[in-house]
């Protein structure tokens, strides 16, 4: 079972491993699927907001499912990570079901960090001379915990949620209001020719 770690508590290199593990994940799956011969056959591109059926990401999502999609039936997508824009984000969770099956469910609240307690003064803070006394004040690593900065809080699944070709997904957020604004990380295999030559 997959479990979110808030990006403050990890470095560049290990955020590169999430997304390593994410692509090497994909081409596995995709291989005993049979999608294609080897692992040179496949592209592995960004997942976009059109291959889950959205015209973009970041839509303000309210209480009901946010995203229900089949996947390609040549296609095998993963998903590693979480990004929430929102200046005032309310999600306090993210689950991820294939077919009405849950197969993750994250607790958002624990990388938003320091975010209640400074929120007003982040809001105060817009201009950019501002910005940079309060990246004096906490740090150039723990600026990301204030989304009205422009930063976004991220958070990063243990393991890839992996959905297989014509798989039902549903992806469903705790909330309680209408303002937040998410951006799913992640990555698209599928055979050379389909999207990408």
């Amino acid at each position: 079972m997959s479990y979110i770690i808030p990006a403050r508590d990890i470095d560049i290199a290990r955020k590169q491993e999430f997304r390593s593990l994410a692509i090497e994940s994909l081409i596995v799956r995709a291989l005993a699927l049979e999608l294609a011969r080897n692992r040179y056959d496949f592209v592995i591109r960004d997942l976009m907001p059109q291959d889950l059926g959205l015209p973009n990401w970041g839509i303000n999502i309210g209480p009901n499912s946010w995203i229900s999609a089949t996947i390609n039936r040549q296609q095998v997508v993963g998903i590693y990570k979480v990004m929430q824009l929102g200046l005032n984000p309310t999600a306090s969770g993210i689950s991820f079901r294939n077919s009405g099956s849950t197969m993750a469910i994250f607790n958002l609240e624990s990388c938003y960090g320091g975010l209640p307690i400074i929120k007003n003064l982040a809001q105060a803070l817009v201009s950019p001379e501002a910005r940079e006394v309060l990246v004096r004040m906490v740090g150039p690593s723990e600026i990301h915990t204030f989304p009205e900065l422009g930063a976004p809080m991220e958070g990063y699944f243990s393991e890839p949620i992996i959905y297989n070709p014509r798989d039902f997904m549903t992806i469903a957020l705790t909330t309680s209001g209408a303002s937040d604004y998410l951006v799913l990380g992640g990555f698209v295999c599928e055979p050379k020719g389909i999207t990408v030559i």
